[in-house]
Order: C-alpha cells, then sequence, then structure tokens
C-alpha cells in the first residue's frame, strides 16, 4: 500500500489519505501556476516568500536574435528579483531521470545569455492578458510598497546578468538518481542555485493534500556555497562601499563582482576572458581599472596607451598605463586624491564610457586580422 498522511476532522476522526499520481503534467503545471507558494519551502525566508508569475511556456532562443528554440514551462521572479526557471515532469515520464537535466541546462545558460529584460516584460504582460488580470495592479500587489516598478525590473535584469538565477526541477516524485545530480550541481554552482522540489499529492477520494518537499538544500552544498571563512571573504576597506555605489550607478547594464579580498571585475559580453574592467584595492586605494591578462593583445595594448596620453585625467584622477602588469599583460588605472567610494565608483562609469567604444575597435582588429591569416 502506498504511503499516506492522516488528518484529524472537527469531529475527531482519523482520515487516512494516500499518496496519489496526478492526472496530467499540466495538472501540476497549472497547481504551480495557480499557487506559487507551493515553491515557497525552497526560499530562506518560507513564510515571507514572494513569488511572481512571469509566464507559462516561455521562449527561449539559442543566439541573440534567434526565435525561440526551447520552451521552459515556467518563469518567476522571487521577492529579491531573482529569475526562478522551473521544469515540470511526472514521475512517470521517462525524462526525469537525465535528460530534463541537459534540458535544464540549456535553459539556464542560453536565458542567460540571450534574453532582454524587456522579453521578460512583455511576457509577463502577455500572461496576465491570458488570465485576465491588470499587469500594473498584480506588480504591485507583489512589491506591497517595498520597493518601485523601475528598480525592480532593473535588479531582476542584474541578477540575469550576474547569473544569479534558481533552477528547480519541480515533480510528483524525484527519483534518487536525480536528486544526486541535484544535490551535487547545487553544491557546485554559485551564484546559481539548483533544487528540486517534489510535489506530493494525497487524497481519500473527497479531500486532496498537497505537500511541497524540497530536495537539494542539503548543509553540506550549503556548507561548500559558503567554505571561504569570513575573514577570507572580508574586503579590503573601501572596496565593497565602492562595487555597491557603482551597481547602483550602472544598474541594468554592468556590474561589478566577485569574491576576492582586494579586488572585484566587471565582465563586458564579447570582451575576451583575459580583458576586464577591474576595482583594486591598493596603495592607492581603491582604483579603476582596466587590464589585458594576457600578451596576445598588441594592438589593444597600443590603443590603452593612447588613451592615456589623449584622456590624461578621468573624474579628477590622473590615468596612467601600466606596460608590465603582472608580466603577462598591461593595464591602464586611474588614481584618485579623493578615496572615497563614491568617486571610485563614478570613475570607473567613466572609465567605461570613455574606453569601451575604442577597446571594442582594437579587438576587432585583432579578431579580423588573425581570420586574414588563417
Amino acid at each position: 500500500m502506498a504511503s499516506g498522511i492522516f488528518l484529524i476532522t472537527e469531529n475527531n476522526q482519523l482520515v487516512e489519505m494516500q499518496s496519489s499520481l496526478y492526472e496530467s503534467e499540466e495538472k501540476l503545471q497549472t497547481l504551480i501556476a495557480q499557487f506559487p507558494r507551493l515553491l515557497a519551502s525552497c526560499s530562506e525566508d518560507q513564510d515571507n516568500a514572494q513569488w511572481l508569475l512571469i509566464s507559462r511556456e516561455v521562449g527561449v532562443p539559442d543566439n541573440e536574435n534567434g526565435a525561440a528554440r526551447w520552451s521552459l514551462d515556467h518563469l518567476f521572479i522571487d521577492g529579491e528579483g531573482i529569475p526562478v526557471l522551473v521544469e515540470v515532469k511526472r514521475s512517470t515520464d521517462t525524462r526525469i531521470r537525465r535528460e530534463v537535466v541537459g534540458q535544464m541546462l540549456d535553459y539556464a545558460a542560453n536565458a542567460v545569455a540571450y534574453w532582454p529584460i524587456e522579453h521578460i516584460q512583455s511576457s509577463y504582460i502577455l500572461e496576465c492578458e491570458k488570465l485576465r488580470i491588470s499587469p500594473q495592479d498584480n506588480l504591485e500587489q507583489f512589491l506591497d510598497g517595498r520597493i518601485n516598478e523601475d528598480a525592480f525590473w532593473k535588479k531582476v535584469k542584474t541578477n540575469l546578468q550576474a547569473g544569479r538565477i534558481r533552477m528547480l526541477f519541480v515533480a510528483d516524485q524525484i527519483p534518487n538518481d536525480l536528486k544526486r545530480i541535484i544535490e551535487f550541481m547545487n553544491g557546485q554552482m554559485d551564484p546559481a542555485e539548483v533544487l528540486g522540489i517534489e510535489i506530493k499529492q494525497f487524497t481519500d477520494g473527497k479531500l486532496t493534500t498537497i505537500a511541497p518537499f524540497v530536495v537539494g538544500k542539503t548543509s553540506g552544498a550549503e556548507t561548500r556555497k559558503q567554505s571561504i571563512s569570513p575573514v577570507q571573504l572580508q574586503p579590503r576597506e573601501g572596496l565593497q562601499e565602492a562595487v555597491d555605489a557603482f551597481n547602483a550607478l550602472a544598474v541594468g547594464k554592468y556590474i561589478a563582482n566577485g569574491r576576492a579580498m582586494g579586488y572585484r571585475l566587471i565582465k563586458i559580453p564579447g570582451f575576451p576572458p583575459a580583458m576586464h574592467y577591474e576595482f583594486l584595492h591598493s596603495k592607492y586605494g581603491v582604483t579603476a581599472e582596466f587590464h589585458i591578462e594576457d600578451k596576445g593583445y598588441d594592438s589593444v595594448s597600443e590603443e590603452l596607451q593612447a588613451i592615456a596620453k589623449e584622456i590624461p585625467r578621468i573624474n579628477g584622477g590622473r590615468i596612467e598605463f601600466d606596460p608590465k602588469w603582472q608580466s603577462k599583460g598591461q593595464r591602464i588605472r586611474v588614481i584618485q586624491d579623493d578615496k572615497s567610494p563614491d568617486v571610485a565608483a563614478a570613475t570607473m562609469l567613466d572609465l567605461i564610457k570613455l574606453t569601451q567604444s575604442r577597446i571594442e575597435r582594437a579587438i576587432s582588429a585583432v579578431n579580423k586580422l588573425a581570420t586574414e591569416q588563417e
């Protein structure tokens, strides 16, 4: 006999409710869309967890201007502006074992790369129209005065750009081999989170009870995600303040992140891995810099030298070119007399605005030459 749960009625009668399968995957999907609180059990603050349904069957492209190649079962946004990708399977579906993992990774990797915030917003509006509810009223009720609408969407965009997403595998029962995969992935991925939720159904033929159980939020996974000690994680004086100020100024455009004590990176889409902007803590305080950490980009290095000559000062600070950065590359940096975090943040934003297009052209020239020589 299948395992069950017991209810005690107001007449003090014991009612045994047996575990039962969902009639269809569609029924389970509809249940989740109608009652997002069923997923709140994976949140740290379950009592106050909020979930905004963006859409069901969200299209996911595999290139920047392409049409949807895949269809994600549900997209939610939680109260922290984190996109929540949900894939639903019944335990009787053989794809729940391994195929669903590949599906989810395809969705996540391409969503982070090719979902503009406008796509998420338009998907939300279309879903509200299907449900015959007001998108504005529904969003206001969800936000409940915690944050304004523009700031909320900017937060969603920033989280998506940083890969700060949550992937949820949802089923009536998750097989053991998938549980092990979820636990392994959740322990290794950061800042992304990977969890499974079993939404079990129990019935006595008249009443129905739903009980969600979280899979993957193990103490081992949480320990690995926080494996660097608080002392190691503590950034040097002024660094985190400058990063926070920059992320507020550049919200929706750029994001500085990382865990190192002395620096934070700002990666630009399309730039080679060896090139990035960086906040660096040094004897000069927190400086705004651009690094080439590879010797194979001489023409880009020449562009950095030209920038340093043509733009001697940025936001009041002097810009200098360093040809022997870490013996394997070059950099430009802006040294400020004013060491305040706000000045460092504004300086970085100005540095990017003044140099990004010139560096992009230099990179394109390198790539073109390499193609011609092949």
